[in-house]
């Protein structure tokens, strides 16, 4: 017999749109866009749940924040959202 894995998903505002955030509860599987060819949304099977993604949406969002006020250049936040997006 197969097991299913359940998909959580939850959105992220940000100055670029909403964006998706999905993953097993364990691990995030994707960042979804809200434009262009990244563009995603969710499935119909997958569930909503804000608290799974809790954690990295605290770090998201202190990230673009820094960058957005000019607490951090450029380089330093494509350093620092490589990092976070390798340690999920």
């Amino acid at each position: 017999m197969v097991e299913h894995m359940t998909i959580y998903y939850s959105y992220l505002a940000s100055p670029i749109g909403d964006l998706l955030l999905a993953g097993d509860g364990d691990n995030l599987h994707l960042l979804g866009f809200p434009e262009g060819k990244m563009r995603t949304r969710h499935q119909d099977l997958w569930r909503p749940d804000d608290a799974v993604f809790s954690e990295v949406k605290s770090q998201l969002k202190q990230l673009v924040d820094q960058r957005l006020t000019g607490k951090i250049g450029q380089e330093e936040y494509d350093r620092r959202r490589r990092e976070l997006l390798d340690r999920l």
